[in-house]
């Protein structure tokens, strides 16, 4: 079992159950998860903070992100829009209710009652490990774009729009951070299935492909926006962005 800072080891992904990052701020109970996901056949990574539960999700792919929505506290809307966009694994939230936000944007989601029984709470989020990675059906839309991935079909300002499979798999990724910054590993283990970035040549040409489609001026663009030195974004009203 690693602790936060640790650099991660990649199981044999024949083997187990795969990997699992616990985010809870109580560390007695984040050990706790942490020893009988461990237990069962998975390998855990704990992280104490947001900060570092995104920072964990930006440098490896997770099978399972379990985590406590008082983690966030107030914010815990936009830290949940914010691990969504960077990982396809199972997302299972630890003490849910209250919870005032739309899981609708998150599904799907597994919850896991803290009040609960640890081993049926564990062993519902592992079958939904076992299942797969989630697959978003709903439609989604941000601003003028809207995509609906039961179809691939797109429309941009009301009209429709061809996007290759690769190209509509990082315009879902960025609709559903929902104006959040998604990091370029994040898109590229989201879109190419793999953390590997290198110069982040293959993210950025896509990127073009799509502005050249969308884009009144592609070279100045209103909407797809490159956040320096952490990936993109989209914004809601591109007339409004000064670029």
């Amino acid at each position: 079992m690693r602790s936060e800072l640790a650099r991660p080891t990649r199981m044999d992904p024949t083997s187990g159950l795969g990997r699992g990052l616990v985010g809870l701020a109580d560390a007695s109970a984040a050990g706790a998860l942490a020893c009988a996901l461990d237990r069962r056949g998975m390998t855990p990574t704990m992280a104490f903070t947001t900060r570092n539960v995104l920072r964990n999700l930006d440098h490896d792919g997770y099978d399972l992100v379990l985590l406590d929505v008082e983690l966030a506290a107030a914010e815990i809307a936009t830290f949940l829009a914010a691990v969504r966009s960077r990982t396809e694994g199972t997302l299972a939230l630890v003490n849910p209710l209250p919870l005032a936000v739309d899981l609708g944007l998150l599904e799907p989601v597994v919850l896991f009652p803290r009040d609960g029984s640890v081993d049926e709470g564990l062993a519902q989020v592992l079958r939904a490990v076992a299942e797969g990675p989630p697959s978003f059906s709903a439609p989604t839309e941000y601003g003028p774009l809207r995509l609906d991935p039961r179809t691939r079909g797109a429309w941009w300002k009301g009209g429709v729009t061809a996007f290759t499979p690769t190209e509509f798999r990082l315009l879902e990724a960025l609709c559903r951070a929902e104006g959040a910054v998604v990091g370029l590993r994040a898109v590229s283990r989201m879109v190419w299935n793999t953390a590997h970035v290198g110069d982040g040549g293959h993210v950025h040409a896509c990127v073009s492909r799509i502005r050249r489609k969308i884009e009144a001026d592609p070279s100045h663009p209103e909407f797809l926006l490159s956040v320096r030195g952490e990936g993109f974004r989209l914004v809601s009203e591109p007339a409004a962005v000064a670029v």
